[in-house]
């Protein structure tokens, strides 16, 4: 969790103002959603991983991250990794982020 969540908020302070600036007309609700759902597409495949091991006996039989990533792609193939409950959180996390960027620059001003 602190792997996954720690690399997205970083990712997604990083891009908003390019995204914002170049893509979304510095519109912040419309970055945060963009950056939001960008970040969900590329961490997929760790959340993925952390779910699978999360869930019971899931950390028993992996001994590592990289093992469980390497079981899913041989049982389930490479695409489960990367689709795995990707359209519900892109929804969640996109509107969330548009959310949490829009009041963040409504709060500092102009």
């Amino acid at each position: 969790t602190v792997l996954r969540n720690g690399g997205t908020v970083g990712f997604r302070f990083f891009l908003f103002d390019l995204i914002v600036a170049e893509y979304c007309h510095n519109n912040a609700a419309l970055g945060g959603a963009c950056v939001g759902a960008l970040s969900t597409v590329l961490n997929n495949p760790v959340d993925v991983v952390k779910s699978e091991m999360q869930q019971a006996q899931g950390a028993a039989r992996y001994p590592s991250m990289l093992a469980c990533a390497r079981h899913l792609v041989a049982t389930k193939g490479p695409r489960h990794l990367l689709g795995a409950g990707l359209s519900a959180r892109i929804v969640k996390i996109s509107l969330g982020q548009a959310v949490i960027f829009q009041t963040v620059a409504a709060l500092s001003g102009p």
